[in-house]
Order: C-alpha cells, then sequence, then structure tokens
C-alpha cells in the first residue's frame, strides 16, 4: 500500500498537483472533461460554447482549459469526456481534413472545409471505438453549401444534425431551460447571449463545470472567439456576488441586476465586507438597520449610509 501511495503522489506531480497540496491520491482520476458544452444556429452563422473546468476525481486539475478546438478555419469542435480520448479524436480529424483538402485542392477554399465530411469523420472515429473511448464532442460551422449547421455526435458514437444541441455533465441542469427559450432565427447577439446564459445556469447547479465561458462565433467571413470571466456571467438566482482579485487586494463586482433589492442605489464595497454587506442587504430587504451602539445610542449598518459595518455613524 505505501509503494502504491508514493507511485499514485508521482503520478499527481505528472499531472502538474504538488504533494505540499495535500491532496489524497485516492481522490484522483482520470483527467477528464466533466463540462458543459453547447452549440446552436444564428441567422448567419454558429455560436459554440464552453466552460472551463478540468477535474481529475475530486481534484480541479485545470480551471482554465480551452474545450473548443479549431479543426478548420471554418468548422470546430467542442469536447467533453476523457480529455485524452477527445484530443486524440481531434488531432485525428484535423489530419485526414488536411489531407482530404490537399487532394481536392482548387475545389475549396484554403484553411476550409465541409463541415458535414468533418462530423462524419468525427462520427466513424467515435462508433469504431466505442468500447474504448469515453468522448462526447459538438461539431459546429459554416460552409458554402449548407450554411450554418451543428452536429451533435454524444458516447456511442450517434451522429444528430439539429439547431442546437448540449453535452457534458452539465448539459442535463439545462435542456429544459433551452427547450423552452430556444427560438430559431436568431440574431448573433441573442445567440451569443443565449449560450452565455445556458451556461453560466450550468456552472450554479453543476459541480464539474466551472472557471470562464468560452465563446466561439462562426459565421461567412470566419470566427471569432471570445472569454468571459466569471464576474461577467449572469448571476443565477441568489448567487454570491463575485470577487475579482488584482493582485493581493480583491474588488468585489456587483453583476447586473433586474430587481433592485431595497430600492437604493447599489453600493460598491472593495473587500470581503462590501461582499457580506450587499448580502445582508438582501436579506433584511431595507437600505440599512438601525443597530444598538455599544455604551448606549444607535448606528447604522453601512448599506444607507455609505460607510462600511462597523464604521460607526
Amino acid at each position: 500500500l505505501p509503494a502504491t501511495r508514493d507511485f499514485r503522489h508521482r503520478e499527481m506531480a505528472a499531472y502538474g498537483v504538488p504533494p505540499a497540496l495535500g491532496v489524497a491520491p485516492e481522490l484522483m482520476g482520470a483527467v477528464s472533461t466533466g463540462t458543459t458544452i453547447m452549440a446552436c444556429t444564428y441567422d448567419g452563422g454558429v455560436v459554440l460554447g464552453a466552460d472551463s473546468r478540468t477535474s481529475t476525481g475530486n481534484y480541479i486539475a485545470n480551471r482554465a482549459s480551452d474545450k473548443i478546438t479549431c479543426v478548420a478555419d471554418n468548422v470546430w469542435m467542442c469536447r467533453s469526456g476523457s480529455a485524452a480520448d477527445t484530443q486524440n479524436v481531434c488531432a485525428y480529424v484535423k489530419n485526414l481534413v488536411e489531407e482530404h483538402n490537399m487532394q481536392r485542392a482548387g475545389d475549396v477554399d484554403p484553411g476550409f472545409a465541409d463541415v458535414k465530411l468533418v462530423a462524419n469523420l468525427t462520427m466513424q472515429l467515435a462508433y469504431r471505438n466505442k468500447d474504448k473511448l469515453s468522448a462526447g464532442m459538438i461539431i459546429g460551422g459554416w460552409d458554402r453549401k449548407e450554411g450554418a449547421q451543428v452536429y451533435g455526435i454524444p458516447l456511442g458514437g450517434s451522429l444528430t444534425r439539429t439547431p442546437w444541441t448540449a453535452g457534458g455533465s452539465g448539459s442535463a441542469y439545462i435542456y429544459g431551460w433551452c427547450d423552452n427559450t430556444f427560438r430559431e432565427g436568431m440574431s448573433r447577439a441573442e445567440a451569443e447571449a443565449w449560450v452565455t446564459r445556458a451556461i453560466s445556469l450550468a456552472i450554479a447547479r453543476d459541480a464539474s463545470s466551472g472557471g470562464v465561458i468560452r465563446l466561439v462565433t462562426i459565421h461567412d467571413k470566419g470566427s471569432d472567439r471570445k472569454m468571459l470571466e466569471p464576474y461577467l456571467h449572469p448571476s443565477c438566482d441568489d448567487e454570491l456576488p463575485v470577487v475579482r482579485r488584482a493582485g493581493s487586494s480583491a474588488a468585489a463586482v456587483q453583476a447586473d441586476d433586474d430587481t433592485d433589492h431595497g430600492g437604493g442605489a447599489v453600493l460598491r464595497w472593495s473587500g470581503v465586507l462590501g461582499v457580506v454587506e450587499r448580502l445582508g442587504r438582501r436579506a433584511c430587504g431595507s437600505r440599512g438597520r438601525v443597530l444598538p451602539r455599544a455604551g448606549g445610542g444607535e448606528r447604522t449598518t453601512g448599506v444607507g449610509s455609505g460607510r462600511p459595518p462597523g464604521a460607526g455613524s
């Protein structure tokens, strides 16, 4: 047993997990992208989105991984499942597409590929090796033949073309919301906002999803990438306000909210006191509370007075 434990510690170090962190080897597992990935079509292109959390068992191995991989300039792949399996499948597909384009030199634009071709190649690899792979993928892209296209390839290697699809552990939490809110013919801004909102909802409920939200928008002129840090994510229900850390200091950032809790302007405090204060304001529903002062008299909390709690009246 000690020899096995030493081996696990060496294995953890190989993944970049220092033993000094005290993470029990029993909590470590294969590197997996237990995740939330999704894609949808809009009027003129495709939007793909994913979170950035990669885990090894109960340990978060990478909080800022990139799960949206470029296969061609106009075709991208979202990956979920085993990180090693999906990375290798994507590398094989990318190589096959490049060879195919060289044979068709002059028939296709340089760097571009048929979206359906990429989806079928991915499906063939996933299906023929379904007993060995743990890989769920989404192919999204735009081409001159069929325009915007989204293909879902879940575990097992089936292939389905849909207006939108989602995958990963977080998708189970948002399928109902997506079914209820998706509509055909959205604009680019609406599609990006819809994907962002869906992934933020999954992150709030799924422990295997988290980090930043990455978006890739594909259209007839190419593709654009975007990354949204956690403080830019739409808030879900009564989530805690996100704290941005700049160096050694922390600044609390209040996310935009459609409801004014307490009927007053939202104050922005530096540090954790501001976070605690706003939470208390939401709980009591007033701009400030009158509290007894030690030694007699009264004082108000900083919600209505413009001072941190404990600063005096």
